[in-house]
C-alpha cells in the first residue's frame, strides 16, 4: 500500500501538483532510501519518456513537412504539361492568321518612281 502512495506521490511531484501537506510527506519520505531509489529510477524513467515524446514530435513534424513537400512537387508536373500545351496552341493560333511573305510583298510592295531631279533651267540658265 505504501509503494502505490509512493508512486502517487511522486508522479504529482513530476507533475508539480504537490499540496504544502503532501511537500511535507514528500520531504518526510526524502529521508527513507528506498523512497530515494524509487525516486531516482521514476526521474530517469520520466526524462526517457520525455526524450521520446521530443523525439516522436520532431519525426512527426519532419514527416508532414515532407508530405507538404511531395504534395507540392505533385502539383508541379501537372501545371507545367498544362502551360506546355497553352503555349503550344497559342502559337498555333497566332500563326494560323499571318500571311505568307510571297502575300505581304504582293500587297505593300511598290516600286520607288525614279524622278530625276533638274538643276536649272532646261534653257541653260543657272542660278
Amino acid at each position: 500500500m505504501n509503494r502505490i502512495s509512493d508512486k502517487a506521490l511522486i508522479a504529482k511531484f513530476l507533475d508539480k501538483q504537490l499540496s504544502s501537506s503532501e511537500e511535507v510527506r514528500f520531504a518526510e519520505r526524502l529521508q527513507d532510501e528506498a523512497f530515494a531509489e524509487l525516486l531516482d529510477h521514476t526521474i530517469v524513467a520520466y526524462k526517457g519518456r520525455l526524450e521520446l515524446k521530443e523525439r516522436l514530435q520532431s519525426i512527426g513534424k519532419q514527416a508532414r513537412q515532407d508530405h507538404q513537400r511531395r504534395k507540392r512537387k505533385s502539383l508541379a508536373a501537372p501545371i507545367g504539361i498544362a502551360a506546355t500545351v497553352l503555349l503550344l496552341l497559342s502559337l498555333y493560333l497566332f500563326d494560323q492568321g499571318s500571311p505568307s511573305h510571297e502575300t505581304l510583298f504582293d500587297t505593300y510592295f511598290a516600286p520607288h518612281p525614279n524622278i530625276y531631279t533638274i538643276k536649272g533651267t532646261p534653257n541653260g540658265d543657272s542660278l
